[in-house]
């Protein structure tokens, strides 16, 4: 059975660490929906795949598996691309680093049952 996409949050985070920052854009992400209905279908949790997209000044620095932990058990697969910036300031030489964020959550297809 095909996936669809059934919901899919984004977020910005701003942070002095890249880890700072992914962490406060998923928190953005979250906040802007919420994925309460997984629990009013039961099997849905067990089913539903999530995929997290980080966009990032140094895709090295930042730990692919500790951020897919957040969403266990729920499958997590997650990409992290070149993107996002690296914020100087010109008095000081101290950087702030920005994520971008997408969560995106799928589910298989469901076809509703006759009655």
């Amino acid at each position: 059975m095909t996936d669809q996409r059934v919901i899919i949050k984004m977020g910005m985070g701003v942070g002095e660490s890249i880890d700072a920052a992914v962490a406060h854009g998923l928190l953005d992400a979250e906040s802007h929906s919420t994925l309460h209905f997984l629990d009013k279908l039961p099997e849905a949790r067990h089913r539903a795949r999530i995929k997290v997209s980080l966009g990032v000044s140094d895709s090295a620095q930042v730990d692919a598996t500790a951020v897919a932990a957040q969403f266990s058990p729920v499958s997590t697969q997650v990409v992290v691309a070149e993107g996002g910036l690296t914020s100087t300031d010109p008095d000081t030489g101290s950087t702030v680093q920005v994520a971008a964020v997408a969560v995106e959550v799928f589910l298989p297809l469901m076809v509703p049952t006759s009655r």
